[in-house]
């Protein structure tokens, strides 16, 4: 069986490397499909020339990024080049990351055996009201060309997999299959007791809303409590929400964590929070249940579905207002600190997966 997977390099890393939506499932089927499958993966990076990298079972095919004023030509020539690369595959079965470039240069005709991943609506993520940036004149513009790309992009496939059941809205009149997001690493020997820590994980962008955050917490004054924001800072909002809670010996900001430090921190903090305007099924949500704490999220996209994952729903609070936020934060930070125990079930990744394929047993494995 020969597949052709489309997306970004680091596919082929380590599933169980910290990572957050779809390079975690474009990863996790790099390496079940390439046990018993010839995989062809072909990606765009920072690369001088058209590089070609043979690894295990894979071989990886490496385009220079459409970047600069030259893109549009580059475009057009990675259309042609890849119709006859693909045409040589003559691949079975493929599967392409579902971002605006990568589809709009995949060749026509091929669409068919393509299954396109979906891990998030882009055209809602960039939305400037969300983002806050309703009088910015460019992130309107930015978000107008990112909607009519992912509109463009998406008329052109019938097949998508997709994280949760919410997005099928987006997708009426093509085929959607669910391949949930899942936690790849194995989280073993959590003997860090519980402490008053409250952890909020993502960049520091305005969708992220931490400064809602921030100014709940700060309202509720919980004795004895800290809050720890973990991400990289990105534009003015980042310098401004850094200046905001300088001064607090209460609140910090980690930019630079490790993934042993971020376990070990989510193995102390009781509880997670996730305030954002807009999300899909974030993994950082999983990964802080798998390491027992108590949940606080805005109640959009997928994330009620993930609730419904989890044996202690009574651990999984949703808001979805500045009022609700404050009692839910009131509520938890009184309560007993304890280890949570979500319980977190998955099916089978490779049996879905084959599942949506239509490979057969002896293929998958």
């Amino acid at each position: 069986m020969r597949i052709l997977l489309f997306g970004p390099t680091d596919v082929i890393s380590s599933p169980e490397q910290s990572t957050g939506g779809i390079v975690s499932h474009t990863r996790f089927c790099a390496a079940q499909l390439q046990k018993n499958n010839s995989l062809y993966i072909i990606s765009f990076d920072y690369v001088p020339k058209i590089t070609v990298i043979k690894k295990k079972r894979s071989i990886i095919i490496v385009l220079p990024k459409l970047t600069s004023f030259n893109a549009f030509y580059k475009f057009v020539y990675y259309k042609a080049l890849l119709k006859k690369i693909i045409n040589r595959i003559n691949f079975d079965k493929a599967i392409v990351q579902g971002i605006s470039y990568y589809l709009l240069v995949f060749p026509k005709g091929f669409s068919t055996e393509t299954y396109i991943f979906v891990h998030g609506i882009m055209f809602r993520e960039y939305s400037p009201i969300k983002n806050s940036e309703i009088k910015k004149i460019k992130s309107w513009i930015k978000w107008s060309i990112v909607s009519v790309l992912e509109h463009l992009s998406y008329k052109r496939f019938n097949n998508f997999i997709l994280i949760n059941n919410e997005m099928k809205k987006f997708f009426k009149g093509s085929n959607t299959f669910l391949l949930r997001n899942q936690i790849f690493k194995k989280i073993e020997n959590i003997n860090e007791k519980k402490e008053k820590i409250l952890v909020c994980i993502g960049n520091i962008i305005p969708r992220k809303r931490q400064k809602l955050l921030y100014l709940q917490f700060k309202k509720a004054n919980p004795t004895g409590w800290k809050l720890i924001f973990v991400g990289r800072m990105h534009g003015v909002y980042g310098v401004k929400f850094s200046a905001l809670i300088d001064q607090d010996p209460n609140v910090s900001l980690l930019s630079n964590v490790s993934d042993k430090e971020l376990e070990k921190l989510l193995g102390r903090a009781q509880v997670f929070c996730l305030p954002s305007a807009s999300e899909s099924s974030p993994i950082s949500i999983l990964e802080a249940m798998e390491y027992g704490c108590k949940i606080i999220a805005s109640n959009v996209g997928g994330v009620p579905e993930m609730r419904e994952q989890t044996h202690s729903k009574n651990d999984f609070h949703l808001f979805e207002s500045v009022k609700d936020l404050e009692k839910i934060l009131c509520k938890v930070t009184s309560e007993d600190l304890r280890q949570v125990k979500h319980e977190l079930r998955f099916p089978d990744f490779r049996e879905e997966l084959m599942n949506i394929l239509k490979l057969s047993r002896e293929e998958m494995y």
